[in-house]
């Protein structure tokens, strides 16, 4: 495995054609697991460019951009940090919505270096714990996830009604 050269640093909206275009790919991906759960709307990928560029406003959201040597977009990762229900004694809780590594970049460390800069932002600003979905097919993603100290907690169960 060769040495890949990338900085991570916090998305701006000049990066928002780039991270449309590996949502994109991520979509097709997770469509590929379950078409039900992501079923996209035709004009997903400009709802989620205005969703992208929301992320960036809020104070209690905030997007990171992998980019290579040459300064192209190659991951990103969106989260945010949510408040728990008032019955519940945890302050609140970072949530990843999105994290996604072009697959020529992947197993080079970079999609651990995202979710490490994610949990530093996250525990600045009062998370006391992650939380994230995945797709119990996508193996590899799991298998990752798990060897950052993740575990799975709940079952997510659908179908078409």
């Amino acid at each position: 495995m060769t040495k890949t050269s990338f900085t991570i640093r916090p998305a701006t909206p000049a990066d928002a054609d780039a991270v449309v275009a590996m949502w994109q790919i991520m979509v097709d991906q997770h469509q590929a697991y379950d078409r039900l759960r992501w079923r996209m709307k035709p004009n997903a990928p400009a709802l989620w460019r205005k969703f992208f560029l929301e992320v960036l406003a809020k104070k209690d959201s905030f997007a990171l951009v992998a980019v290579n040597a040459t300064g192209q977009p190659i991951g990103y990762l969106v989260a945010n940090i949510a408040a728990p229900p008032p019955i519940v004694a945890i302050r609140s809780r970072g949530d990843i919505g999105d994290l996604f590594v072009r697959k020529e970049y992947r197993r080079h460390g970079l999609g651990r270096r995202l979710m490490n800069h994610a949990v530093k932002i996250m525990k600045s600003r009062g998370a006391e714990y992650i939380s994230l979905y995945v797709a119990a097919s996508n193996r590899s993603a799991v298998r990752f996830y798990k060897n950052l100290g993740l575990k799975p907690l709940v079952l997510q169960m659908c179908n078409k009604l």
